[in-house]
C-alpha cells in the first residue's frame, strides 16, 4: 500500500512538472490557429469503460490549449466551444474562411483491447515537409506527457502517421489530427477525468506547436488543384457529348487540357488545349461522335505561376453515345486518396466497359450532381461507387441519402459498392443507421472482414462465382455485414462472413418494388476484369437487363473449360503489377517474363497448379533479386500444351 501512494506521489510530482512545462517564451501574435474538438452533440466519439465521453474531453483539452496560445498573442478559433454536432466540412470551412496558419484537431482514441494506451499523431497522406515537422514537435512532447505516471505497460507512441482524414485533407494550411491517448483504457480513463492531466496534454500540444513554429522549415511551393469533373452526359442524337466540371479555385490558371480515349487505356495528346478552354469555361461539347460507342474524358489545369504548371488528372469519366435515354448512371463517390493513393483514378471507365459489353447504356457523374443537378428518377438503375469512403468523407451524406430514398420508394435499382459503408453509417446518426439498415438492407457487424476471397452463394444471383478482391489498390479494413429488412446473402468471404446482399421488394414509404445489389467491399479492387464483368453481369441480370450477349462478359472465373491470360493490370506500371490466368484443369503451369530481346528474366510460376483462377505480382525485378529497367517486357503462360503470350510496360 505504501509503495502504490509512493508511486502516486511521484506520478503527481512528475505531473506537475508537466505543467509547468518548458513552452519557449515565443511571441505568437503574428500567428492565428484553428484548434478544433473532435466529435461533439450527438457524436459522442469514443466512451470510456465507465461512459466518460470522448467529445468532453477534447473541448476541455481545446480550451487548455486556446489559453496558451492566447497568453502568447495568437490568434485562435475555436469550430466548437460547447457541446454541438458539428459537420467536418463546416469545421475544415472555417479554418480555410480564416485563413489560419495551422490547424489542429484534438481527439482521444479507443481500442478493443483495454490495455492499449499510446499517442499518435497523424498528417494527410501527402503531406509536406512543414506538417511532418509540426507533427514529430508534438508526438515527441505528447510522448513524455503520457508516460507520466505509466499506468499500462503498453504505453508508448504511435508517432506520426499518415491518413486520409478529412481534417488533415480538406484544410489549405498545415495541419494535425492527434490521438491524444486511449480513453478505452481503464486506468486512461481515470487520469483524463483529471483536468490537470488535460492541461498537461494541451501544454504538450502547446509546446510542440510554440517549437515548430520557431523552427519550422520553409514550406514547399504549392500544387495545382485537381478539376474535378461534374457530368459526362451523350445526347438525344447519339453523335455529341457535354462533359461539365466545376470552375477551378486557382484564380491565375490559364485553362485547361481537354483528353479523349476510345478505350481507357491510349489517350494521346489533348484535343482541347488551354488556349480554347479558359479558367471561366466549364462545359465541353463534342460534336461527331461514332453512335453507339463508348467514350472516356479526362483534363488537367494548366497554371504557369506554379513551378510545376499542370496539376495531376481529374478522374476519368465516361458515356456511351446513344439516341434515347441512357439506362444506367455511374455516380462516382469515390473522391478518398487512402488505399488508392493516385490522384486521378478510373473506376467509373470500367464500370462503362463492363456495361458495355452488356450492350446497356449509360452516363456518369459525380456524387455532387446526383440527385441534385441530375434526377435519379431518369435512370433505369443506378451503379453508385464508394470505394473505401470512410467517416472523413462520409459515404452518404443527408442530401445524398434522401435523394437515394426517394429513388429506391419510385422502384429503382441501386448497385453499391465500398468497404466503409457500414463503418461509417453505423456510428452516424439515427438517420445515418435507418437508411443503413432500411434502404441499403443491411446490418453492420464489423469493419475488417480479414479475407480477400468472395464466393456467390448457391439460389443467389451471383451463384457460381468465386474470385478475389484487393489487387488494383489494397483494401484492409472490408465490412461484413448481415442481411436486413428482407434482404438475402449474395456474397460471401471465404471465412463465412458476409460480403454482400440482395433485395427485390418495398422501400420506405414507396409502393413500387425497387431493387438492390449491395457490396461490403470495393468492386474495383477485384483485379480480373473477367471477375468485374461477371458481378456486372449478375446484377444487370437481377435488375431485368438481358446478359445475353455472346462470350465476352464470360471471361470470369467461374466458366469451366476455359484457357486464358488476362493483361496485367495496372499497365504500364511501376514498381509492381497483377497477372491472372485461368486454367481448365490441374496441371504443370509456368508463367515466365521476357524482355524485348526474348530473354527470360523471371520465373514468376513454375509447378502443379490446381484448375480454375490464379494471379501473381510481379515486383519487377529479375530471378536474382534485380530491379530490371523501365521497357516492354512479355510474359508467357504454359499450361499442358496450351500457351498464350502478352506484352506490359514498365515506366519508372
Amino acid at each position: 500500500m505504501k509503495q502504490h501512494l509512493w508511486i502516486i506521489a511521484l506520478g503527481a510530482l512528475l505531473l506537475a512538472v508537466a505543467l509547468c512545462g518548458t513552452a519557449p517564451a515565443q511571441d505568437l501574435s503574428e500567428y492565428s490557429f484553428c484548434v478544433d474538438a473532435g466529435h461533439g452533440g450527438s457524436d459522442n466519439g469514443a466512451v470510456g469503460p465507465t461512459g466518460l465521453t470522448e467529445k468532453e474531453i477534447n473541448l476541455t483539452t481545446t480550451f487548455f490549449f486556446r489559453d496558451s496560445l492566447e497568453a502568447h498573442g495568437a490568434i485562435v478559433y475555436l469550430p466548437r466551444t460547447t457541446d454541438e454536432y458539428l459537420s467536418l466540412a463546416a469545421r475544415t470551412a472555417l479554418a480555410n474562411a480564416m485563413a489560419v496558419d495551422r490547424c489542429l484537431s484534438i481527439h482521444h482514441n479507443a481500442s478493443p483491447t483495454s490495455s492499449a494506451n499510446y499517442t499518435g499523431v497523424h498528417v494527410y497522406l501527402d503531406t509536406p515537409e512543414i506538417d511532418l515537422h509540426m507533427a514529430s514537435n508534438i508526438v515527441t512532447r505528447l510522448d513524455s506527457v503520457l508516460n507520466i505516471g505509466v499506468v499500462s505497460t503498453n504505453c508508448g507512441t504511435w508517432g506520426v502517421r499518415a491518413n486520409n482524414f478529412h481534417m488533415v485533407r480538406e484544410t489549405n494550411m498545415p495541419s494535425t489530427l492527434s490521438e491524444i491517448s486511449f480513453i478505452s483504457n481503464p486506468a486512461e480513463e481515470t487520469r483524463l477525468r483529471d483536468a490537470a492531466y488535460l492541461n498537461a496534454n494541451a501544454n504538450a500540444h502547446f509546446e510542440g506547436l510554440a517549437h515548430h513554429m520557431a523552427t519550422a522549415p520553409d514550406p514547399p511551393p504549392p500544387t495545382l488543384a485537381i478539376p474535378e469533373i461534374i457530368s459526362a452526359l451523350t445526347d438525344s442524337t447519339g453523335t455529341a457529348a457535354e462533359v461539365t466540371w466545376f470552375r477551378h479555385p486557382e484564380e491565375t490558371i490559364l485553362g485547361y487540357r481537354f483528353y479523349q480515349s476510345l478505350d481507357n487505356l491510349n489517350w494521346g495528346s489533348a484535343v482541347i488545349m488551354e488556349d480554347s478552354l479558359a479558367r471561366g469555361d466549364t462545359v465541353v461539347t463534342l460534336s461527331g461522335l461514332d453512335p453507339g460507342q463508348i467514350h472516356y474524358f479526362k483534363l488537367l489545369a494548366v497554371d504557369t505561376t506554379y513551378l510545376a504548371p499542370q496539376s495531376d488528372y481529374s478522374n476519368t469519366y465516361c458515356l456511351q453515345t446513344t439516341t434515347s435515354r441512357p439506362e444506367v448512371l455511374i455516380v462516382d463517390g469515390f473522391d478518398r486518396r487512402s488505399s488508392w493513393q493516385t490522384p486521378g483514378h478510373p473506376f467509373a471507365g470500367w464500370n462503362g466497359r463492363s456495361l458495355n459489353k452488356l450492350a446497356i447504356t449509360f452516363e456518369t457523374c459525380s456524387n455532387e450532381a446526383a440527385g441534385e443537378i441530375l434526377d435519379l428518377a431518369d435512370y433505369q438503375t443506378i451503379i453508385w461507387i464508394l470505394g473505401d469512403e470512410g467517416t472523413t468523407d462520409e459515404t452518404f451524406d443527408l442530401r445524398e441519402q434522401e435523394a437515394v430514398k426517394a429513388y429506391l420508394e419510385g422502384g429503382g435499382q441501386l448497385l453499391v459498392s465500398g468497404s466503409e459503408i457500414g463503418y461509417d453509417l453505423d456510428r452516424g446518426t439515427s438517420g445515418d443507421q435507418d437508411f443503413y439498415n432500411n434502404y441499403l438492407k443491411a446490418d453492420y457487424v464489423g469493419d475488417d472482414a480479414g479475407d480477400y476471397t468472395v464466393t456467390g452463394l448457391a439460389g443467389s444471383i451471383f451463384e457460381g462465382l468465386s474470385f478475389s478482391y484487393g489487387q488494383t489498390y489494397v483494401e484492409d479494413y472490408p465490412d461484413y455485414i448481415n442481411p436486413y429488412g428482407g434482404s438475402t446473402v449474395c456474397l460471401d468471404y471465404s471465412t463465412s462472413k458476409h460480403a454482400g446482399v440482395q433485395y427485390e421488394g418495398l422501400f420506405g414509404s414507396g409502393t413500387v418494388s425497387g431493387k438492390l445489389v449491395h457490396m461490403a467491399f470495393p468492386w474495383e479492387t477485384i483485379g480480373s476484369e473477367g471477375a468485374r464483368d461477371q458481378i456486372i453481369s449478375g446484377a444487370m441480370g437481377f435488375f431485368g437487363y438481358s446478359t445475353d450477349v455472346g462470350q465476352e462478359v464470360a471471361a470470369g472465373p467461374a466458366v469451366p473449360g476455359e484457357f486464358r491470360l488476362h493483361q496485367n493490370f495496372p499497365n504500364p506500371f511501376n514498381p509492381s503489377t497483377t497477372i491472372s490466368y485461368h486454367i481448365p484443369e490441374a496441371g504443370p503451369v509456368s508463367l515466365d517474363i521476357y524482355n524485348i530481346r526474348g530473354q527470360a528474366v523471371r520465373h514468376l510460376v513454375s509447378g502443379m497448379r490446381p484448375a480454375g483462377w490464379h494471379s501473381v505480382v510481379w515486383d519487377s525485378r529479375d530471378d536474382a533479386g534485380g530491379p530490371v529497367a523501365s521497357s516492354i517486357y512479355f510474359y508467357r503462360l504454359r499450361a499442358g500444351h496450351r500457351t498464350d503470350t502478352r506484352k506490359m510496360a514498365l515506366v519508372r
